[in-house]
């Protein structure tokens, strides 16, 4: 829906479409997929806009890891890119799937990425 509204909005607009599992697939963590996804795109496409309308709960991404995408993202946005993150679907319980199957980790959450710090 979102490269749907980008299109109408700006119908001359060049649309690319990045496919997340297309970066490590089942092979990779999910913070080395948006890592690889993000530094790719961003050196691809320099100055670009992103509208990234996808997340996983916070809870599953290390400090070390969550900082290492914040900076490709703060790379692509000094180069010019636009970074638009979706906040999630669950109203702050993004990790409500995950208590089900852990309950260590708690239903309120934040969706990650859009919970990164530029």
């Amino acid at each position: 829906m979102d490269l749907e509204v980008a299109h109408s909005i700006a119908p001359d607009a060049t649309l690319v479409y990045v496919n997340l599992a297309a970066f490590g697939g089942k092979n990779s963590s999910p913070a080395a997929q948006f890592l690889r996804a993000f530094s790719t795109v961003a050196q691809k496409y320099p100055g670009a806009i992103w509208s990234a309308s996808l997340g996983q709960c916070e809870d599953i991404f290390s400090r070390t890891d969550a900082a290492a995408v914040n900076n490709a993202v703060r790379v692509a946005e000094q180069a010019g890119t636009s970074a638009f993150v979706a906040s999630g679907d669950s109203g702050g319980l993004e990790c409500l799937g995950l208590h089900s199957r852990d309950s260590r980790i708690p239903a309120a959450g934040v969706s990650f990425p859009g919970d990164l710090r530029r």
